[in-house]
């Protein structure tokens, strides 16, 4: 019986990952689940994040590890500030455009929780930021 995963960057770096932290993306958890995969599955390939690099999938999985144990999210109510705790806040404490590579990694594997914090981050940030001061290759990272 396996309870861990390896959830692979496309930069090659592999990642070990247990259900609790696999199955806060709803990605993850359905495709796991179509297959019939679960936590006591045995003999698992690697799954490959082709749209991940390493830096990323690490701080990702780093946020689920964390909130491992946190009662369902529920995204039917709106997101609060208060929902970021101390240590989100300083997780959350890097340059503006890795935040926005989280966002982007945070909707692809489908983390409600972190895209609801995130968005409310980002939105935060570029209130009063003129849009012609954003760098192209800000622009350019997300496409």
């Amino acid at each position: 019986m396996s309870e861990e995963f390896e959830l692979v960057s496309n930069d090659g770096v592999a990642f070990k990952a247990d259900w609790l932290v696999v199955k806060q993306s709803n990605t993850l958890k359905t495709m796991l689940e179509s297959f019939g995969i679960d936590k006591n599955s045995e003999n698992l390939e690697s799954i490959p994040l082709p749209k991940l690099n390493s830096k990323v999938l690490g701080k990702i999985l780093q946020y689920c590890k964390h909130h491992r144990n946190d009662p369902p999210y529920d995204e039917t109510k709106p997101f609060l500030p208060d929902f970021i705790t101390n240590w989100d806040a300083e997780f959350f404490n890097v340059d503006t455009t890795f935040l926005i590579l989280l966002a982007e990694a945070a909707n692809y594997l489908d983390i409600k929780s972190l895209s609801d914090a995130l968005s409310y981050i980002l939105i935060s940030i570029m209130k009063g930021i003129n849009m012609c001061s954003i760098p192209v290759a800000v622009f350019d990272q997300m496409c």
